[in-house]
């Protein structure tokens, strides 16, 4: 009856993925990545796939203690996204360090 806020929470969200997608390839837009990352966390709080990846990111970048404060985010709002960090270290996509997945999960409560 009323689509306006759905679409623009559908704005909103296509926004956000479209920032962190300039976190992957080199942004147009200038702004230092943690402010365009803060701008897709306020424009999607509940997208957890974009706090996700970031948490790999900063892990894989050598900040583990922020990675895994992200992660903990994600953890904490669906605990899958353990099981999830795990199919992706196990495609090759969170680094060549086994032991990295390990520690980026021994600061989370299971699930």
């Amino acid at each position: 009856p009323n689509p306006v806020p759905e679409l623009r929470r559908l704005a909103e969200m296509s926004e956000a993925y479209r920032l962190m997608g300039e976190l992957e390839v080199g942004a147009a837009d200038q702004r230092p990545v943690e402010e365009r990352y803060a701008d897709a966390r306020r424009l999607a709080p509940d997208a957890m796939e974009l706090v996700f990846w970031r948490g790999i990111e900063l892990a894989l970048a050598g900040d583990e203690e922020a990675g895994r404060r992200e992660l903990q985010v994600a953890f904490s709002a669906d605990p899958s996204w353990r099981e999830a960090l795990q199919h992706v270290a196990e495609a090759g996509l969170v680094g060549d360090d086994p032991a990295l997945v390990g520690r980026l999960l021994a600061s989370a409560p299971p699930g």
